[in-house]
């Protein structure tokens, strides 16, 4: 019906007031106390608080609970995300931890299991005529032929050191020597496990998760620094070595080989450090030297 034949047949019919007809059914009058319902129109979407009765239709929401609208046809629906769970807070999964970590700081290096940390090069021009461990993975000696002065020569190879282990391991013997301050229950462990110790607290301090072969590296530079003879430790070690001679910086050490005499090695040193091997030896033999006294004879322990 169209608007204007709606509006005609209101003026040839005009209904007394309170008499049944379309136009009351949309101007019903509004008793106090009784809400009427509105019709609504399809497609909207009723406000809550605005049509009287909707309140009564909706349920209250209470917090932490929410209905989920049903989902249309044809999607998909989002993935549920869980929580994740919470660690394991009991007595055995820390004491797992800490026998762990425990174990993981006392593990010494086993050539057996872990293999060799060193290998040797040849220089170009030489010729090989022995080799052998000193410290077996660690140590490596080889006994070449230099083929231009038709001399013997003691090569000695170390494990090889990347720029962060190298840094790593000046950091560590400047704070070794702040913690190696021993207690009265320390006096009585062993030196290495000690300074095993002192050092893998250090390098939790750090913050640091290093791979089993740096720390094996650094175990074997720590070891020979504090508790060897510095740079000339593989050779206190050797047992075909029966005399050692520095005659000054920058000058290669000779040794006297009992199988192949006289040799000269690949080892020299800056003029620093070698006056602090000079000192750490008098040291240990319990006696003292300085520039007013540079002559010492002592035997060392």
């Amino acid at each position: 019906m169209r608007i204007s034949e709606f509006f005609k047949s209101l003026r040839k019919k005009t209904p007394a007031p309170g008499t049944k007809s379309e136009l009351d059914d949309l101007l019903e009058p509004v008793t106090e106390g009784k809400s009427t319902k509105v019709p609504i129109p399809a497609g909207t979407v009723p406000v809550p608080g605005t049509v009287p009765g909707l309140d009564d239709l909706l349920e209250p929401v209470t917090r932490g609970k929410l209905k989920k609208a049903p989902e249309p046809a044809g999607t998909i629906p989002e993935p549920e995300v869980t929580e994740p769970k919470k660690a394991d807070a009991s007595f055995r999964h820390y004491f797992h931890i800490f026998r762990k970590r425990a174990t993981t700081d006392t593990d010494e290096y086993d050539f057996n299991k872990q293999g060799p940390l060193v290998g040797g090069e040849l220089p170009e021009g030489y010729t090989l005529i022995d080799q052998y461990w000193v410290e077996e993975g660690r140590s490596l000696v080889y006994i070449a032929l230099n083929n231009k002065t038709n001399q013997m020569e003691y090569l000695l190879f170390e494990p090889a050191l990347s720029n962060f282990e190298y840094e790593l391991l000046e950091r560590l013997h400047e704070d070794l020597r702040d913690v190696l301050i021993l207690s009265a229950d320390e006096v009585k462990k062993d030196r290495k496990t000690i300074l095993l110790e002192k050092t893998m607290s250090l390098i939790r301090d750090y913050g640091l998760d290093l791979e089993p072969v740096t720390l094996f590296k650094l175990q074997y530079y720590l070891f020979r620094n504090f508790l060897g003879w510095s740079r000339i430790d593989p050779l206190m070690k050797d047992p075909h070595l029966e005399d050692i001679s520095c005659d000054g910086n920058r000058i290669p050490i000779f040794l006297y080989h009992r199988k192949y005499h006289n040799v000269k090695t690949n080892i020299a040193f800056e003029a620093n450090v070698l006056n602090s091997l000079a000192i750490t030896l008098a040291q240990r033999s319990g006696k003292h030297i300085s520039t007013g006294s540079p002559m010492l004879d002592a035997t060392l322990p």
